[in-house]
Order: C-alpha cells, then sequence, then structure tokens
C-alpha cells in the first residue's frame, strides 16, 4: 500500500513537471521600452515607441521565440531623472530579458549605473552622447555619437554656407545631450576660422521667454542661429527669429528633426538645415515596407524616432533569436561579435563598444518636408 502510494506521488510529480515545462516553453518573453512618453519632449519617444512595437508585433506574427510570443512592456521615465530610475528598476523586476531605450541622453545617463549594476541589456535607438561612447558595458545604441555629426555641419555652414559667425541657443533640460553637442561643434566650428557669437541656454519645460532668448542672440549680430533642442522648441525658436526680422540661415541639431519643428515652425523653417542619418526620401525596398506598414498601422508617417526604435527592437530581437542564454553578457557579445546590421536604409555597424557608425546626411526643410541636399 504504502508503496502504491509513493508510486502515486512521484507520478503526481512527474506530471506537474512536465506541465510545469509546458507552460515555461509557451510563456511569453518579456522585453522593454522606456522612453520620455509625456511632457514637451514626448515626440521622440512616443515615436520610437511605435517603431518597437511594429517590430514586436511583426516578429511575433512569424512566430516569436519558437512559438513563444514576445511581450512588451512600456514605460514612461517623464524626462525626470529620478522616475527613470524607478521604472527601469519596475522593468528588471518584471525580469525582461532586455530594454529598449531611452531616448534622450540625460536619461540613458541616469541609468546606465542601474543597467550595469543589474546587469540587463540596454538598447537606445537615439541616445548620442559621448559621454557614454567607448565603454564596456552593458549600453548598446544604434544611433551615432554626435562627434560625426557636429563635424559635418560645422564644415556645411562654414565652407559650403560661407557663414563664419554664430549664435547658439541650447536647452539645458537635455543637457547631457546639448552641453555635450555644442562643446564639440564649437570646437569643429572654430578650428575652421569660425566664431560663436553667443551661446545662451534656456530649459524646456520651465518658465522661459522665447523672446528674452532672442533677443540675446542676436545682440552680437550673428551670420547664422544654431538651434539645439527638440522640434517643438526649435520650431518655435525659428518662428521668434524670423518675427525679429532675422532673415539669415538657421540651423539645428539631429534631436530637432521631428514633424513637431514643422508643425510649430511652420513656413517660417524653411530651409531650415541639419545633419541627420536618417531620410525619410529613401527608396531601399526593406525602408518602404516599413514605411507602409508603420502608416497602415499608426496612421502617419514615421520619423526619426521610430525609425531607430524599429532598428533597435530588430537587434534585440536577432540577439535573442542567436542566443540560448539570455543573459546581458551572452546577448552583447552577439551583437558586438556580429558587428554589421542590415538596416532598412544600409548597413549599420555597432562597434566593440556598442556604439554604433552610419553615414550621415545634410538635410534641409523644402516645401514642408525634410529632403537631402548633400546628394544634390
Amino acid at each position: 500500500m504504502v508503496k502504491r502510494g509513493l508510486i502515486f506521488i512521484l507520478s503526481l510529480i512527474v506530471i506537474f513537471s512536465l506541465a510545469a515545462c509546458q507552460e515555461e516553453e509557451t510563456d511569453p518573453v518579456k522585453i522593454g521600452f522606456v522612453g520620455s512618453l509625456s511632457g514637451r519632449v514626448s515626440d521622440l519617444s512616443v515615436s520610437g515607441r511605435d517603431g518597437v512595437v511594429l517590430a514586436v508585433e511583426q516578429f511575433n506574427a512569424r512566430g516569436g521565440l519558437d512559438g513563444r510570443p514576445v511581450q512588451l512592456l512600456t514605460r514612461d521615465d517623464g524626462h525626470d531623472r529620478d522616475q527613470a530610475r524607478d521604472v527601469v528598476k519596475d522593468l528588471i523586476e518584471e525580469e525582461v530579458v532586455g530594454i529598449i531605450g531611452h531616448m534622450t541622453s540625460s536619461m540613458s545617463r541616469a541609468t546606465v549605473h542601474l543597467i550595469n549594476q543589474e546587469r540587463v541589456l540596454m538598447i537606445s535607438p537615439t541616445t548620442s552622447t559621448s559621454f557614454l561612447e567607448g565603454r564596456h558595458d552593458f549600453f548598446l545604441r544604434v544611433f551615432p555619437g554626435h562627434r560625426a555629426e557636429t563635424r559635418a555641419l560645422a564644415e556645411y555652414i562654414y565652407n559650403d554656407r560661407g557663414i563664419e559667425r554664430v549664435g547658439v541657443a541650447y536647452d539645458l533640460s537635455n543637457h547631457e545631450y546639448t552641453i555635450d553637442w555644442y562643446s564639440h561643434f564649437r570646437r569643429e566650428f572654430t578650428a575652421r576660422g569660425g566664431e560663436i557669437s553667443s551661446s545662451v541656454p534656456f530649459s524646456s519645460g520651465k518658465d522661459f521667454s522665447y523672446n528674452a532668448v532672442v533677443e540675446r542672440v542676436l545682440f552680437y549680430e550673428p551670420e547664422g542661429i544654431v538651434l539645439i533642442s527638440g522640434g517643438v522648441d526649435a520650431g518655435r525658436f525659428v518662428q521668434q527669429f524670423r518675427n525679429a526680422n532675422f532673415q539669415k540661415p538657421l540651423f539645428g541639431a539631429a534631436w530637432a528633426k521631428t514633424y513637431e519643428l514643422i508643425h510649430h515652425g511652420g513656413r517660417a523653417v524653411e530651409d531650415f538645415s541639419l545633419v541627420h542619418y536618417f531620410d525619410p526620401g529613401a527608396r531601399n525596398e526593406s525602408y518602404l515596407a516599413f514605411y507602409e506598414e508603420y502608416r497602415d498601422r499608426f496612421g502617419r508617417e514615421p520619423e526619426f524616432g521610430a525609425f531607430f526604435g524599429y532598428e533597435a527592437a530588430r537587434v534585440l530581437l536577432w540577439a535573442l533569436e542567436n542566443t540560448s542564454d539570455w543573459s546581458a553578457e551572452s546577448l552583447r557579445e552577439v551583437i558586438i561579435n556580429r558587428g554589421n546590421f542590415p538596416g532598412l536604409q544600409g548597413e549599420f555597424f555597432i562597434d566593440r563598444f556598442g556604439d554604433s557608425i552610419i553615414e550621415e546626411k545634410i538635410f534641409q526643410v523644402k516645401d514642408g518636408v525634410f529632403q537631402r541636399v548633400d546628394n544634390q
């Protein structure tokens, strides 16, 4: 009787173990997305999130990870350092196997220590600060650092446009990006013989006067102006500069290349120039397929946040497919070892530090859209 009871108990253990294994084999695999989904600079992160959503939906439609669906958990960092750390901790507690984010340099820098401490892989779609480059850690990115961007823009302004004296306004709400960007641009521009006539800080989301910033920049009579801000503020500043009867060239950092720039700037942003890596007019077959699917899914055209969010998600999903051990170490190793990835608009390279290399391009707003001017 005892023997039969023991056999019965062992049988139950085997049955429950098999059931648990089967359940584990079909459970969703969790990945995270974190960005500034609310507030003044949310346009970039909302776009980035939607690009990630599309990539995950397509991946699951193809069967997921050996039949296991990928579940995307999204979190809002509020463009606040403390909130950013809290939501990343929450994703880690949810046992995500990787995180896509943040979308701004300030938020990435706020949580990089945490993801390295907890050994979780993070791939940023759009962080470009040089403070996070050249490191052997668990922070990777598919958007290049802005050394090449600022070099190309300084060359374009000074040599191609013949402008020797520029004023600068920069947004301190994302200071890890803007101060670093300005530092590189100033060095590149002055090395060519150019002069920074004035540099005026402001903080997006806080009380400040557009007119006061404009007056301070124009006081020193620049030949051109460089705006280091997101699209919303860049568009509004352009309006104010034009209202102040400043008709000389205006330029911006890559952060400003969203439709919010055109929406808030209107016709005033015609001929506004910047350097970027995403070409909305590209004719690559893979990009055109992405463009159509994104527009069908979300009812609008993809911006650069969506483009690079999609690319970052594809890198992470590829790594999950090509490693049996989903630790941060293994995921990072398989990505670094591959190096070259087939992007939607051509190959991009992720180097041994997890930093991305892509050819930069020059754009102007023409007839209400961004158009390349460096290949004409």
